[in-house]
């Protein structure tokens, strides 16, 4: 009996954490293009406004990735250089409602590429003033960065930088997981 106990606690403390928000000194919710809110989580020195930074996560991923309530995230690292970090929540995670009568579970690749980044951007370097931003991409993140490069004119990227994102896909030589991808589409979350 008392095992019971002991795991329905841990489970009642670990919802309580995974349905806690990012740290962010501000959150800005912007509506794309198709209407789809995203969140953008921000954390800068009001007094030192430094150029702008959008850190993107990856498919697994969402802002927490970036930010940690104890202080010794990657943010908290460049907000102490002077960045002006905007976090980027994409579409379809834990901590993005989609609009009424859509399901989180209809977001795909394309719509980060084509409509939640094109909005993102444009809000930041509207909210700062700066005409370009740096790009920091976890895993899809980076994915995501290329993706955008490609598709739209990159007069708005200063840099980009890429984490656990492969260089290229020239030598990819995977075979389809038949198995694996139909129980992905049984059990989406």
């Amino acid at each position: 009996m008392l095992n019971i106990l002991i795991i329905i606690l841990g489970l009642v403390a670990l919802k309580a954490k995974f349905n806690e928000a990012p740290p962010a000194d501000e959150v800005h919710s912007i509506r794309c293009s198709d209407g789809w809110p995203i969140k953008l989580y921000r954390r800068y020195e009001k007094e030192n406004q430094g150029e702008p930074i959008i850190l993107c996560h990856g498919i697994m991923g969402d802002p927490t990735n970036f930010m940690y309530s104890t202080g010794n995230g990657m943010v908290d690292t460049l907000v102490e250089q002077g960045y002006d970090c905007w976090v980027m929540n994409l579409r379809g995670n834990r901590h993005c409602a989609p609009p009424i009568g859509t399901s989180r579970y209809t977001a795909t690749y394309d719509d980060h590429y084509m409509r939640d980044f094109p909005a993102a951007i444009d809000h930041i370097l509207t909210q700062t003033g700066f005409e370009r931003l740096h790009w920091i991409g976890h895993n899809m993140g980076g994915m995501l960065l290329y993706t955008y490069a490609a598709v739209h004119d990159t007069h708005q990227l200063a840099s980009g930088t890429r984490i656990f994102t492969p260089p290229d896909f020239e030598d990819l030589n995977q075979k389809p997981m038949p198995i694996t991808l139909t129980s992905l589409t049984l059990v989406p979350a």
